[in-house]
Formats: C-alpha cells, structure tokens, sequence
C-alpha cells in the first residue's frame, strides 16, 4: 500500500510539473522554442550562470537562437500570471545590481513574486524605526539606527549565520540581516512617484569571496560572485 501511494504521489507532482511547463510554454508568444529551452538550460545547468554561452552547451539547449529570443522574444505576463496556483509559493527574481531593486519591490508588490537582487556594498540601510526620543508629540520616526555595508562595526547581530561546505565552491558562510531598509528621496525612479514615499523593508545577506565564491543554493540562489544582496517587502 505504502508503494501504492508513494507512486500516486509522484504521479501527481509530474502531473502538476508538466501542466505548469505546458502553460509556462503557452505564455512565450514569440520565440517561445528558444526562450523555453533557455529556461530548461539555466534550470538543469550544473553551477552558476556566469555566461550566456555556457548555456548553450546544456544537453537540453538545442537550438542556436538564444540572443535572437532574449532580444526579439515576448512573454505575456498576465497569462504566465494565471500558470500559478493557490498556495504555490512566491516566483523568486534574481537581478544583478544594474536593476533598482527597491523600485521593482514596489511595483511588484501586489504580485507573487519575491525580487532578489544585488546592491552596492557601500550603501547605507536602516535598521526598523524605534520609539520617538523626547516627551513632546509628534511622528514616530521613519527610520532607525543606520548600517552602513562596508563598515562591519555598524552591524547588528544577524538573525542567520549559517555555515557549511559546497561541493563546487567550498566552504561557505553566509550571514543575513532583516528588517532593513533604505532611505528614498524623490530622485531617480521615485522622483514621479505620487503620495507619501514607500517604507520598503527587506533582508541583507552577505558572504565573503575569500571564503567562498557562492552560497548554498537551498539558502539562496545559483548565482555566484555576487557578495551583497538585498531581497525586499515593502511595508506599506
């Protein structure tokens, strides 16, 4: 009986997998064989995406049109929207630091997703805002105590510290801090935004690169040489 269920239960996951592969595949409207061999090639690759070349040398990239579909190809979002399920967990967007990580945590805010991305190590975050100092009223602060990356005598206690050792990279050690957040003015992307700025909060990880060159992909993500990431929520 224990045999029985165990292989209705596989069934039922790659029954799951191949419906959400067939949807994920209806969504890509143009270049849509590239694009989904291309998704095949990053998720069964054996390291780190470092080059797009490299992937083209996966067993499951079979045709040589991978710039042509990243230029000329299209997603429709709101169909690949409605691949997802009730209760799947959040899509995870792993973004290099070219991307404003903070503004797209905003916009996406109401989505599924959970935008991951790396920032500046010299940049400067706040820790969740404290009681208001003094006994006259007025607004409860807007930030706490500052954190600046590159100066480690501004850092809390993390609230993880895991270590271990990766079969590619060595031993690994990685440290996260949450509840952080940065201070936005209205430059940049928000300089148009309407209303009262966004309070938009996230964790910190960092790992150094003399001690290892990624972080466990179970804790993380695949992509190595990265050493700060930021993976925000905004609060309101």
């Amino acid at each position: 009986m224990d045999g029985l269920q165990e292989r209705a239960a596989r069934v039922e996951v790659m029954t799951g997998l191949f419906r959400f592969r067939r949807e994920f595949y209806d969504c890509l409207t143009v270049r849509a064989d590239a694009l989904f061999e291309l998704a095949n090639a990053v998720l069964c690759g054996s390291g780190p995406v470092v080059s797009l070349a490299e992937l083209s040398l996966e067993a499951v990239h079979r045709r040589g049109a991978m710039y042509d579909a990243l230029a000329s190809g299209h997603v429709n979002v709101s169909r690949l929207r409605e691949a997802g399920r009730e209760g799947d967990p959040p899509v995870v967007f792993v973004l290099d630091s070219g991307y404003d990580i903070v503004r797209l945590t905003w916009l996406l805010r109401v989505e599924p997703v959970r935008p991951l991305g790396r920032i500046r190590a010299d940049r400067v975050l706040y820790g969740p805002p404290g009681k208001r100092r003094g006994q006259r009223p007025g607004h409860r602060p807007r930030h706490g105590t500052h954190i600046r990356l590159a100066d480690p005598t501004t850092h809390p206690a993390p609230v993880q510290d895991s270590a271990g050792r990766h079969e590619r990279f060595g031993q690994v050690h990685a440290r996260c801090w949450s509840r952080l957040q940065p201070k936005l003015d209205r430059s940049g992307a928000w300089a148009d935004h309407a209303g009262e700025l966004a309070t938009v909060g996230g964790a910190w990880s960092t790992w150094p690169s003399s001690t290892c060159r990624a972080i466990a992909p179970r804790e993380a993500t695949r992509w190595a040489r990265d050493r700060r990431w930021a993976a925000g929520r905004p609060h309101r």
